[in-house]
């Protein structure tokens, strides 16, 4: 029985959107397309192989908003086909013309809007680290003889065993 899907590592970051859309290609070339994609990995689905064009765009709109319909009708007029929104937010395109227009022209305007884009990643991954470091500092109120943290020394190792895992 052949596998239909499967997972692989993504060799490349979504800081290097070029190369990551490169990668998408030669997956496709070889019959797998991305399904769904995460930080560190992709699910990709075995299809016949087609001579695809992805691009990795990063707009700063919520997935269900009137503003990202209307982006996503914008390029598919011009001839990309939305198909995916990664885990992190960005979003990936793919379309079967080999001389559609890039999406993103203006390289002062992609890197504002790849800027804008980690911003509120790098936010969000730094709001998660301090609530994570606060929260032995939380009084809970679970019950009276149960308490979360039993004084600083618990406290203290357990941020430095945090230090140490980051």
């Amino acid at each position: 029985m052949k596998q239909r899907e499967r997972w692989r590592r993504l060799p490349y970051r979504v800081t290097e959107p070029g190369q990551l859309a490169r990668y998408f290609e030669e997956q496709a070339a070889l019959g797998w397309l991305p399904v769904r994609v995460g930080r560190y990995a992709a699910r990709f689905r075995k299809k016949s192989p087609r001579r695809l064009r992805f691009c990795v765009d990063f707009a700063a709109f919520l997935p269900d908003s009137d503003q990202m319909a209307e982006y996503r009708a914008l390029c598919a007029d011009a001839g990309w086909r939305y198909r995916l929104r990664a885990r992190d937010g960005w979003l990936l395109f793919q379309s079967r013309d080999p001389e559609a227009v890039p999406l993103q022209t203006d390289p002062a305007l992609e890197a504002k809007s790849f800027r804008s884009f980690y911003w509120g990643v790098f936010w969000n991954r730094l709001n998660l680290a301090l609530i994570a470091c606060l929260f032995p500092l939380m009084n809970l109120g679970i019950a009276d003889n149960l308490r979360f943290v039993t004084g600083w020394n618990t406290m203290a190792e357990f941020f430095l065993a945090f230090l140490l895992l980051l």
